[in-house]
């Protein structure tokens, strides 16, 4: 009976350690799936913040990690210009209307190559820490990626449904671009 007691309680014991993966692993399994993408589909409030000039604007993307479409929603005085990025460039798509966006580092990363950034590190960046954290009312994993030497990028996903929720892009320890995702849809 004490055997069959004993059985129990350590199977019960392993199967809790199993169901409850490291921020690692979870990070791990996260690239894997990132890395596996198709298509994704989503809009984003995104900040950019250059300490005495701030702009900010809504996005939508539809794409992959090499290539897609940027769509300013927001705001209205350059709603409907779009940027097609592809293979590491991208490129601004309108009559006579400019966005600037200025850049994030000397390699001319801007915050319109955020988003391309983004879905290229969660596929395949280097991942430098991952922690659980609860953002607002979602429990997330957090993933601080390597975008280049100079810039990193930390990303707050929904530890259920693997979708992102957040994402700020760090220059020197301060954060120069934020996104707010909304209403994402990925096919693998």
């Amino acid at each position: 009976m004490r055997k069959a007691l004993l059985c129990i309680c350590l199977i019960c014991l392993l199967s809790a350690c199993a169901s409850k993966p490291s921020p690692e692993e979870h990070a791990l399994r996260l690239r894997e799936y990132y890395a596996r993408l198709e298509n994704i589909d989503m809009t984003m409030k995104t900040r950019a913040d250059y300490g005495e000039r701030v702009y900010e604007y809504k996005l939508s993307c539809a794409g992959s990690p090499c290539a897609g479409l940027l769509q300013v929603l927001e705001p209205d005085n350059v709603a409907g210009l779009r940027a097609r990025y592809e293979d590491g460039s991208t490129a601004l798509v309108f009559d006579s209307a400019e966005l600037y966006t200025g850049k994030i580092d000397e390699s001319g990363l801007s915050p319109l190559d955020a988003v391309p950034a983004a879905l290229k590190a969660w596929g395949e960046g280097y991942i430098r820490e991952a922690w659980y954290e609860r953002l607002i009312d979602t429990d997330c994993i957090v993933i601080l990626t390597d975008i280049n030497n100079d810039v990193q990028l930390c990303t707050w996903f929904d530890k259920l449904t693997m979708l992102p929720v957040q994402a700020d892009i760090m220059r020197d320890g301060y954060t120069v671009v934020s996104m707010e995702f909304e209403n994402v849809i990925i096919n693998e």
